[in-house]
């Protein structure tokens, strides 16, 4: 699991690796490594403007994950 914050909107961070995990080319960058290796999907990923909503939102993802464990 991964909680965090970008400073771009999700859809371009993730377009700026896309073509390394594509590519299969692990070197060119650490997202395109992780993906595959960990067999994630974005599904259930979380948006939100920078801010207090989504320190918010990373907060509680960070709590859920502690109580989970």
């Amino acid at each position: 699991m991964y909680i965090g914050q970008t400073g771009k909107d999700l859809d371009v961070r993730i377009s700026e690796h896309w073509k390394a995990v594509v590519d299969c080319a692990p070197q060119d960058s650490t997202f395109a490594k992780h993906v595959p290796e960990n067999g994630h999907n974005f599904c259930n990923a979380k948006t939100s403007q920078k801010g207090k909503i989504m320190n918010k939102l990373e907060e509680n993802e960070i709590l859920k994950h502690i109580l989970i464990q």
